[in-house]
């Protein structure tokens, strides 16, 4: 969920998605981080990615545990920021090969569940709230001038996110769709045969 702090925040928006099957979980965590790259979520060059943990449990039984969590940014203008939450969770995870026409390819196996938390942050800056004049303004130019502004912006991170949690399950095959243009690279379903 969305931080306390003074900034106010808008339109949480939580996607899921649930995977049990195949994947080449190397390839699937570049695939998220190229297509959020691609998206001006994150800049390519840019030494923070906002990965906040990496973690991976060896003696879990059945196979594997696995976590990371991103918390990337994209900021609108001064005022308007989007914060997306990534969480993903892998359970039972184990090198398997498999065969794909006609080859044998290196692989993993398990469970795989991803968490999208999105939202809008107003005066992410902390400008207003620390302007001894402006900080009395700030609902007054929140709720009423800026009002369609953010009701905008929570449209498009709601997009954004779906956008996003439909990429990832085209990746990992679970929806077989047409070719969008604006999802940018090819990727391999499942990252498998590259």
């Amino acid at each position: 969920m969305p931080p306390k702090r003074s900034s106010q925040v808008h339109a949480v928006k939580r996607a899921r998605i649930k995977f049990n099957d195949n994947c080449h979980l190397k390839n699937l965590y570049y695939f998220m981080y190229d297509w959020l790259v691609q998206q001006e979520w994150e800049p390519r060059k840019d030494e923070v990615f906002h990965e906040i943990f990496l973690g991976q449990n060896e003696s879990a039984p059945g196979g594997s545990e696995l976590w990371w969590y991103w918390r990337p940014r994209k900021v609108i203008n001064n005022y308007l920021r989007w914060v997306l939450n990534v969480n993903v969770h892998v359970i039972l995870l184990r090198s398997v090969e498999i065969m794909k026409d006609g080859e044998k390819f290196k692989t993993n196996w398990g469970e795989v569940e991803i968490i999208l938390n999105s939202w809008v942050e107003t005066d992410w800056q902390g400008t207003w709230q620390k302007h001894p004049i402006l900080k009395n303004f700030e609902t007054i130019y929140r709720n009423r001038l800026y009002k369609d502004d953010i009701g905008r912006q929570k449209d498009k991170v709601i997009y954004e996110t779906y956008r996003f949690q439909k990429a990832i399950k085209d990746f990992l095959g679970l929806q077989r769709t047409g070719t969008d243009e604006s999802e940018g690279e090819f990727f391999p379903r499942g990252g498998i045969g590259e």
